[in-house]
């Protein structure tokens, strides 16, 4: 999972007087300017704390920048101001897998999938978590009791995911 290839945007309604600092800010991020969103976005919660758009973008340009605790904070913001969304949960997903706390991404892929049931980015990251804990555990069980048939069983789940790779 790429940070910035897998944070999902949403096309939602913005505020009209919002919206044009929103299209800038996302601009600024596609641009490779993610500090000049993180400023230009930062004053517009500090102005309008119930954005909860622009805490959305703040939330990917904190990511994009790898400052994953301020993202954490920004998209729990968007989830307390609007908690229909899936989107935020699936992106705190994105940063918990890229914090090493797989069990965390799951939990909120499993919510961003209660709040939209057939979410295709939530459920092919789920799938991609379930496959590496699944590697996880095989691996570790291997690592206790090697037998032919958890070497088979590993191999299979390797081949999933990389058809090429021989590890083992």
């Amino acid at each position: 999972w790429l940070v910035a290839g897998l944070l999902s945007f949403m096309m939602l309604l913005a505020p009209a007087q919002a919206s044009g600092l929103h299209d800038r800010a996302k601009a600024e991020m596609k641009s490779g300017h993610n500090s000049a969103a993180v400023d230009m976005l930062n004053t517009q919660v500090k102005q309008q704390a119930d954005d909860y758009h622009a805490w959305f973008l703040l939330g990917v340009a904190y990511a994009r920048q790898q400052q994953f605790h301020q993202a954490i904070e920004a998209f729990r913001q968007v989830i307390e101001l609007n908690p229909a969304l899936a989107e935020p949960h699936n992106n705190l997903a994105v940063i918990y897998n890229e914090l090493g706390d797989v069990h965390s991404a799951v939990a909120e892929l499993e919510k961003s999938l209660e709040k939209r049931p057939g979410y295709a980015v939530a459920e092919e990251n789920i799938a991609e978590l379930y496959l590496k804990l699944a590697r996880q555990y095989y691996k570790g069980a291997l690592d206790k009791s090697p037998t032919s048939a958890l070497e088979q069983q590993y191999a299979s789940l390797l081949h999933l995911r990389d058809p090429n790779s021989t590890e083992i």
